[in-house]
């Protein structure tokens, strides 16, 4: 029995081949592709009409070998049924290109703190900037942002926090994060403002967490992303009125690293709208 599949673009991924040499029969299961088209061929040969006794044993455990290998469920939608060598090179360039940079940003941190010539309340960054590499880095730059001003926080203020563990559970300290930042500005935003960010914040952030969980479509979850990067605005606006225009200034412009992390972030974000 021969059954061929013929895909859009790729053939979809076959199954594994399988054979059993059997007490009663032999059974073989081959998949090829060459092209667009996957054929799967099955071959079953009876060997005899009677069991032993001693034999049933044998023969059920292929007989229930044998049901499986019918069975055969090919993924059709998935493009990951048959690697994209383009798509994996792009998200393999996108994430290592990605962690380069962390590091040698966490880096620049480690040096200016201990030449002490940083003079910012907490980290400022400007609005557009900051959606832009949160929204292409799947939030990744904003818990690096939220490392930055607790780090920040605790070098003015003394306090005896951990800034890593802080930025990484950022759904339970973003409103204290929100309140620090309010306590160092003459007009601080409304009380109904920091409660109602910091809601859609934690919302936001759960669904995404949830959908990725459930193999939700990439896009859906990337939408929950984007709108827990827009409640974060308010804050990121609140930190900036607490610094020195010129520091805000400074911290809003693009650089080289910059530059280079929205170029990844969005390759690696095309790339997981394409694949998943």
């Amino acid at each position: 029995h021969i059954v061929r599949v013929i895909g859009k673009d790729d053939a979809p991924g076959g199954p594994d081949d399988v054979e059993i040499e059997g007490t009663a029969f032999d059974f073989e299961r081959t998949s090829s592709q060459d092209g667009a088209a996957l054929t799967v061929s099955y071959t079953l040969k009876g060997k005899t009409d009677w069991l032993k006794a001693s034999e049933t044993g044998s023969y059920k455990a292929e007989a229930s070998a044998l049901d499986d290998a019918l069975m055969t469920t090919l993924d059709l939608n998935n493009p990951f049924a048959t690697p994209d060598i383009w798509g994996l090179l792009g998200l393999i360039i996108g994430v290592l290109g990605g962690v380069i940079l962390l590091v040698l940003a966490v880096q620049k941190v480690f040096y200016a703190e201990r030449a002490n010539s940083n003079t910012d309340v907490l980290r400022p960054v400007g609005v557009a900037k900051f959606v832009i590499l949160s929204g292409l880095s799947l939030s990744i730059y904003s818990t690096y942002w939220f490392w930055r001003c607790w780090r920040r926080y605790r070098a003015t203020d003394g306090a005896d926090i951990m800034p890593f563990w802080r930025a990484v559970f950022g759904v339970f300290w973003f409103m204290p994060l929100f309140n620090v930042a309010a306590a160092k500005v003459p007009a601080p935003p409304a009380r109904a403002v920091i409660i109602g960010c910091t809601v859609v914040y934690v919302l936001t952030s759960v669904i995404a967490a949830v959908g990725d969980s459930a193999e939700a479509p990439f896009w859906q979850t990337q939408l929950f992303t984007l709108a827990g990067t827009l409640a974060c605005v308010p804050l990121v606006q609140t930190v900036n009125a607490a610094n020195l225009p010129e520091n805000v200034l400074a911290a809003s412009r693009f650089g080289w690293m910059h530059a280079m992390a929205a170029l990844f972030g969005l390759m690696l974000t095309v790339t997981m709208l394409v694949m998943v």
